[in-house]
């Protein structure tokens, strides 16, 4: 079998809207698009992640990610629901390890 240098290979990497509009640095599993919380423009994220969810509600990235463009919409109950089910997977994340 031949053997492949990293030069060969391709990566595609494919964003999702919502990933543009409200991407956070420090999720360890977000794809490199990141905004600071100021940077957030809050319909566009909400509309965004909203749409993600719906399409992958078990996904834990967009469900924080809707939790910042609810936090950006300065709504914190509706960011709460977001934000710790992703801090949950972080605790397994970390405990697991």
């Amino acid at each position: 079998m031949a053997r492949r240098n990293a030069a060969d290979m391709q990566v595609t990497l494919s964003v999702n809207e919502c990933d543009f509009q409200a991407g956070a640095l420090v999720d360890p599993d977000g794809v490199g698009i990141t905004r600071t919380s100021q940077e957030i423009e809050p319909q566009a994220a909400l509309e965004a992640c909203v749409a993600s969810v719906a399409r992958a509600s078990e996904n834990g990235r967009f469900l924080y990610q809707l939790g910042r463009a609810n936090l950006a919409r300065r709504d914190v109950d509706a960011a709460q629901t977001g934000l710790v089910v992703k801090a949950r997977g972080w605790c397994q994340i970390q405990t697991a390890a």
